[in-house]
């Protein structure tokens, strides 16, 4: 409570001389009693906390709009968080099993003239499917088969705020940078900001209908391309969903894709000797294992080998990991 107060009354000396310093001290400070509201369960503290949150929400606001109109405005709520959701290219689709239609339906919108066919506006889609299956490991793969095209990985954190009105904020300002832009906006659990209105809160709705709104902006232009991935689909909202031209479904992998899974992640994560027969592991473990899950085996794996003292692994480490994660997954 001191600290917030004593930026407050730093940024009230200031204010005359530096606006923008005086801005970054009274956010500091509403960040602060913000802070307070959340850790804090004494009812008093909570009521003046608040009290102070509001106080210091209106000055920064005024502050904010009285430097705007003198030219001078330069509050820190611009977008240089986003170079870095940039996704690195380090591999491209011969490490995605599998998952044909899905790479063909990608490489479709990216300039290829197919016999001549070019289809100019870039179209939505939404990936769907179970957790682990690949939804995200295939976009991180097609950011190398589109260099130089970036492809922004935007989480929901980012997008987020516990501040009232500032989420949408976030969105209207993302997307009016990107518009135009040859780029790929790829949104991971978008169910979280489009699930239904009927179920939502005022704010959460408030964040809907203003993704609904830009999504309606871009519609008619070329670039940016917007990928969205859930694993509920059926939640979200149904105005959203009408929004993205495709919903592409991502399946759990099939007995080849799973082979090919597990010797690729023991080749490029393991050295040494590994002596397995990899199709005697996979008609050992379930149909239920995910890409995610084999990548998992893999890393146990690796431990349970040291843990014996091992120099190599073979068919029995395995068998031993696959029967701890079963006796756990039973449990």
């Amino acid at each position: 409570m001191k600290r917030a107060d004593r930026y407050e009354k730093e940024a009230g000396k200031v204010a005359g001389k530096d606006p923008i310093g005086a801005i970054s001290k009274l956010y500091t400070a509403k960040n602060i009693y913000a802070m307070i509201m959340d850790i804090n369960d004494s009812r008093f503290r909570r009521e003046v906390a608040y009290k102070g949150f509001s106080k210091v929400q209106k000055r920064c606001w005024n502050l904010t709009i009285y430097t705007k109109k003198k030219g001078n405005y330069g509050v820190k709520n611009d977008l240089s968080w986003l170079d870095n959701c940039k996704i690195k290219p380090l591999f491209g689709f011969e490490e995605v099993f599998g998952l044909d239609d899905v790479k063909a339906k990608f490489m479709a919108h990216y300039g290829h003239r197919n016999n001549g066919l070019c289809l100019k506006r870039k179209p939505n889609m939404i990936l769907y499917g179970e957790p682990g299956c690949g939804k995200t490991h295939i976009i991180k793969a097609l950011a190398k088969e589109v260099e130089p095209v970036p492809i922004y990985n935007i989480k929901i954190g980012d997008i987020l705020s516990k501040y009232y009105g500032e989420s949408s904020k976030i969105i209207s300002m993302l997307f009016r940078k990107l518009k135009g832009e040859k780029a790929v906006l790829f949104i991971d659990e978008i169910d979280a900001i489009g699930g239904s209105r009927d179920n939502g809160s005022e704010a959460n709705n408030r964040v809907l209908n203003t993704m609904l709104g830009e999504l309606d902006g871009i519609d008619s232009a070329e670039w940016p391309m917007v990928i969205g991935a859930t694993n509920r689909v059926e939640s979200i909202d149904i105005a959203l969903r009408d929004r993205f031209d495709n919903e592409i479904y991502v399946p759990r992998p099939c007995y080849a894709v799973r082979k090919n899974i597990l010797e690729n992640e023991v080749r490029k994560n393991i050295e040494g000797k590994v002596d397995v027969d990899y199709g005697k592991v996979i008609d050992m473990i379930d149909d239920g294992f995910s890409g995610r899950k084999l990548r998992s085996l893999v890393v146990k794996v690796y431990e349970k080998a040291c843990e014996k003292g091992k120099g190599y692994i073979d068919f029995s480490d395995f068998e031993e990991v696959y029967s701890e994660m079963s006796e756990k997954s039973a449990l």
